[in-house]
């Protein structure tokens, strides 16, 4: 993994470097994918609680640390897992992974909170709670920095309340206009090649064979709640990406369970006839033994045999 501090010096981003911060670390892997926004809970949080950590959580607590007073200022802490993501959706770190635009909100299925973030994501906390907008400038050149040195699309960035919600609301600000003053920064597009590749409808191969998006899937099974000419076509595929990867399946996998069920069923009346035939042969065979008294056999009654050529 490169340097971040070359991505940032790459991008002109004056960096005031904390102390062993190349080797500083906390407990578990890191190899991240994207990056997490986050504004601290106070103007009482500082460089050395990012550093150190407190009473509930061990250091280090973030990657960049944004300080704002006395003039917004831009600290490297670590390069390695750092504690600022917490437990989040796995949905959410999906869509980064491949390279798709996060939800507004983490899905509830299959669950939120079901995940640590603290591996996957390079994290900056900017003192807050109120940004000045010197330090949102700083956070958006830091962002971009990271994501071009990092060969990243926009897709890559996440917020603490996108991953979490809503046992957090960080940072406090549109992430939607954070995007696209990323975008402006990297001089790119809004959208990742994946997500716009996905948006297309009606493709051809070269066999000249439709290729449908998850939209025309999603509306092909009578599930569309969302006008065509509306609202923008992301949200669209969205509502489509998660139908296809997540409730798509579900139902998938109720109907094997109902065919499953019928075929139980069938079976135990199966059972249930062949059990009714066995017992009617049972009480006719009962009748024929006791209906030859001459034999001197009674049903129930044990039977001796002698053998042949007996005394």
């Amino acid at each position: 993994m490169a340097d971040i501090l070359t991505w940032l010096q790459a991008a002109d981003i004056p960096v005031t470097e904390y102390s062993k911060w190349r080797t500083r670390t906390s407990a578990g892997g890191f190899d991240p994918v994207g990056v997490m926004v986050h504004h601290t809970a106070s103007k009482d949080s500082s460089v050395r609680t990012m550093v150190f950590g407190h009473s509930r959580l061990s250091g280090p607590l973030s990657h960049l640390f944004i300080e704002q007073i006395p003039a917004p200022k831009v600290w490297l802490i670590s390069q390695g897992n750092a504690n600022h993501a917490g437990q989040g959706s796995p949905i959410q770190l999906e869509r980064v992974k491949q390279d798709h635009l996060p939800f507004p909100v983490p899905p509830p299925l299959p669950s939120s909170d079901h995940i640590t973030g603290n591996p996957w994501f390079w994290g900056i906390e900017i003192e807050g709670p109120e940004i000045l907008p010197e330090s949102y400038r700083l956070a958006v050149r830091c962002v971009a920095a990271i994501l071009q040195g990092n060969g990243w699309s926009v897709a890559h960035v996440i917020s603490h309340k996108e991953w979490t919600f809503p046992r957090k609301v960080d940072p406090a600000f549109s992430m939607t206009t954070f995007r696209k003053d990323v975008t402006t920064e990297m001089g790119a597009s809004m959208y990742p090649p994946q997500t716009r590749n996905d948006m297309r409808r009606d493709l051809a191969d070269p066999q000249g064979v439709p290729r449908w998006s998850p939209w025309d899937e999603y509306v092909e099974a009578g599930g569309t709640s969302i006008p065509e000419s509306g609202p923008w076509p992301a949200q669209r595929y969205d509502l489509a990406w998660y139908w296809k990867r997540f409730v798509k399946p579900l139902e998938e996998e109720n109907d094997e369970l109902r065919l499953d069920l019928t075929n139980l069923h069938a079976h135990v009346e199966q059972i249930d006839t062949e059990f009714a035939a066995l017992t009617e042969r049972v009480a006719l065979l009962e009748a024929h033994i006791v209906d030859r008294p001459g034999d001197g056999i009674t049903f129930g009654q044990a039977v001796t045999f002698q053998p042949i050529g007996g005394p």
